[in-house]
């Protein structure tokens, strides 16, 4: 039955997005909010500009991160600015730790991206596959995976900043190298500088201080 709201709308669009919302959000609970629509674009700009960091602080970068990056818990703001999230708050994002269950459970072979897509894809996340282009793109930013591409050769946080083509990536993989959280290293930069109140290195201007 069209709701009195349906009935007002404009558009068949709008009356179709008033009619479904409330079974999309039975259906996909924990599936962020956008006040945009992602597409293959924005994932583009933000893999390149935020995760691969060629140009984090250019204001369209800025502005997508605030949109799409920070719905997915991917990007904190930190001194005015969009970073990516690389510490341990990034693990208390669902998806992110689905992804890197699959990964842990394949013992460091190659999971598809097609059994990534069909997870995160189902209930209750309900993420189409910009959104997981995304989770992927800065779970490699954060160097806890690798895309491993059709001919088998390895994307990582180094190259990540090139052109990527996503109809080439086979799967992913864990890195082989087991990394430090940022809550762990900041844990030691406070035992190292005597400083109790040390800030996150997660922030540019923690490392800086910790350097000198």
């Amino acid at each position: 039955a069209f709701t009195n709201e349906a009935r007002a709308a404009a558009t068949f669009r709008v009356a179709l997005a008033e009619m479904l919302a409330p079974v999309f959000a039975a259906r996909y609970p924990l599936h962020p909010e956008f006040n945009q629509t992602l597409s293959e674009t924005e994932v583009a700009q933000l893999v390149n500009g935020l995760f691969g960091g060629a140009n984090q602080q250019e204001a369209s970068v800025q502005e997508l991160a605030r949109l799409f990056a920070e719905p997915l818990g991917l990007a904190s703001l930190r001194g005015g600015s969009y970073t990516l999230e690389a510490g341990d708050q990034a693990l208390k994002q669902p998806w992110v730790r689905e992804v890197l269950a699959m990964t842990d459970a394949a013992g460091g072979e190659v999971v598809p991206l097609d059994a990534v897509s069909r997870k995160l894809r189902g209930e209750p996340y309900g993420l189409e596959r910009e959104s997981q282009y995304l989770i992927l793109a800065a779970l490699v930013a954060q160097r806890r995976i690798e895309l491993v591409t059709l001919t088998g050769d390895r994307i990582s946080r180094r190259t990540l900043d090139l052109k990527l083509r996503w109809d080439e990536i086979a799967g992913v993989a864990r890195v082989a190298t087991l990394l430090h959280s940022a809550e762990e290293l900041t844990a030691w930069a406070r035992l190292l500088t005597e400083q109790e109140q040390l800030a996150s290195i997660a922030e540019p201007e923690a490392r800086e201080l910790v350097r000198a």
